[in-house]
């Protein structure tokens, strides 16, 4: 490690920092995403971008596919300034037609397959998109069409399961006034598009929804800027990646901020490969760990869960990797512990919000770093813990309050929402609703989101604590803990389990095992044992789903 006692005292994290990590950004222009890949296609075009199965796009091939998207989104009346939606699961089509909008000064909106009808009419309807990728299959057509006979698109453009599209230029040329038209037709030019002048740092890249789960969706404007100075945070706290040699596997969504930023902008920044999976199966990860040899891997708590709940995992199958990521949630430490003893290799928790384009903090595995912490602000971040009643007040270290969060990679706002931007800041920050408290060192640990607090008795409980502890149970598999109704303490603890194999647990048990990790006032007084857990489009556990399955009586 570097001596850095004499780093700024607000910023008592880059004293932890590895020793060959800048403490800060450097002073160079943000670029924009279209020069991001133009970087990577003149320094490495013949190094593999994408690949889906045994189908690999160089640097070269992936650049003259995003200019012909390009040009093609020109030709369908697409402009600077305006929106085109994506709803697909991950697909190479994805990155084509995220770069080829916007190299014409078009911003993108991502929006999960998996979303209900009324989900995906109010973020078309919001944000203005016209024009819609989608996957030519019965069930994604199905729920396409009716937004082109609302009115609310122009034009539907298909892409294949087996993206045969991505090819030279060939196949049907494009009718300007067709409805529902295939990719290659809209592909099937020069690539000889009109560039507009970008602004990288106002000019806006991505309308990414966000907050449905607490109330309606609001678009996180997040500029050019953001993306790429979020993605660059990021690559500095891995030196030891080699441009243009990397293999990344990250089966996150696309459609999600992290597939975005993590995925499609880090993978570009840093010339590596994408490798696509459509869909996570732990079985099939496993498969392209042992046969494709990755050497960059990242994932939520549920893909550890099931990668740990395969039993055929090990050390042999991560000697390739030099990074692992952990994003989404905290991974609870039993979880984590266990994974990490059979995979041989050290996970990195990664923190942030789609707000933030969305990393904010990164664990440095440094040999002495505490457990349970979700890391150090990245270089040009800087994290308060303010009073949950009165944001102003900057609280102390180790006490428990609202983290906010200033840097590059705050977005510019809300979409068409001034109000909600507006509460969402304080004094430059980005107030994120996640309660947590920063030690001396200036490591982050999260306690608990502000609206996931359960109040019994008038004491504070929060469910990602008792979850935790729950976790150290060698009988569960997975755990979400909210607050149910009670008469007298207003509300009181429930667990809601889903378990390993055949094993079997009552509240009884469960309780013996938690005497000595919670206090009576966290201790759950309710289990229900489950097949299953219900999960958000990104795979997280969620609170939200069983808190309204609960007050509709399902």
């Amino acid at each position: 490690m570097l001596d850095r006692s004499k780093t700024d005292a607000r910023l008592p994290w880059t004293a932890q920092y590895p020793r060959d990590v800048p403490v800060e950004l450097d002073s160079s222009v943000p670029l924009s995403m279209p020069d991001l890949l133009r970087q990577a296609a003149q320094n490495f075009g013949s190094s593999a971008a994408l690949s889906l199965g045994e189908q690999r796009w160089t640097y070269a091939e992936m650049q003259s596919l995003v200019a012909r998207a390009a040009r093609g989104l020109q030709q369908a009346g697409v402009g600077q300034g305006d929106r085109v939606a994506v709803m697909m699961p991950n697909h190479p089509a994805v990155p084509i037609w995220f770069f080829g909008a916007l190299s014409i000064g078009a911003a993108l909106v991502s929006i999960n397959s998996l979303f209900a009808a009324v989900q995906i009419e109010n973020m078309l309807s919001d944000s203005g998109a016209r024009i819609l990728l989608t996957l030519d299959s019965p069930d994604t057509i199905a729920k396409a069409t009716p937004f082109l006979e609302k009115g609310l698109l122009d034009r539907i453009v298909t892409a294949s399961v087996g993206a045969g599209e991505l090819a030279p230029a060939t196949g049907p040329a494009l009718d300007p006034s067709a409805r529902v038209l295939p990719f290659e037709a809209l592909l099937n030019n020069d690539g000889r598009y009109d560039k507009p002048s970008l602004n990288p740092t106002e000019t806006l890249a991505v309308l990414q929804y966000t907050g449905g789960t607490t109330g309606a969706p609001k678009g996180a404007m997040l500029t050019h800027a953001n993306l790429t100075t979020n993605a660059r945070q990021t690559r500095m706290w891995f030196p030891f990646l080699e441009d243009g040699s990397e293999r990344l596997l990250i089966p996150l969504p696309y459609s999600h901020i992290t597939g975005i930023t993590v995925c499609m902008t880090f993978a570009v920044l840093l010339a590596a490969e994408l490798m696509v999976v459509p869909r996570f199966a732990p079985d099939e990860a496993l498969a392209l760990l042992r046969q494709r040899r990755p050497t960059f891997f990242g994932g939520v708590p549920t893909i550890f869960i099931a990668l740990l709940m395969t039993n055929t995992m090990t050390p042999d199958d991560w000697k390739s990797v030099k990074a692992i990521l952990c994003g989404g949630a905290p991974l609870p430490p039993d979880v984590l512990g266990k994974f990490e003893s059979v995979s041989g290799e050290r996970v990195r928790q990664i923190y942030g919000s789609t707000e933030l384009s969305p990393a904010a903090t990164i664990m440095p595995a440094n040999s002495d770093e505490p457990r349970g912490s979700v890391g150090l602000p990245l270089p040009g971040t800087t994290i308060e813990i303010r009073d949950t009643e009165e944001p102003g007040k900057r609280l102390p270290d180790g006490d428990s309050g609202e983290i906010v969060v200033a840097g590059p990679q705050v977005m510019k706002g809300y979409w068409n929402r001034k109000g909600e931007t507006d509460r969402s800041m304080v004094d430059g920050f980005f107030r994120t609703g996640d309660i947590g408290y920063l030690d001396a060192k200036g490591y982050l640990f999260i306690v608990d989101r502000l609206k996931d607090m359960i109040i019994a008795g008038g004491y504070n409980i929060y469910p990602a604590n008792v979850e935790a502890a729950i976790y150290s149970h060698p009988s569960v598999a997975e755990a979400i803990v909210i607050g149910v109704p009670d008469s007298y303490r207003g509300e009181t603890v429930k667990a809601f389990v889903v378990l390993r194999g055949d094993a079997t647990l009552t509240l009884e048990d469960l309780q013996a095992h938690l005497k000595d990790r919670l206090s009576p006032i966290e201790m759950p007084r309710q289990l229900e044992i489950r097949s299953q857990l219900p999960k958000t489009v990104v795979g997280k556990l969620s609170r939200l789903e069983l808190r309204r399955e609960i007050r509709d009586g399902a």
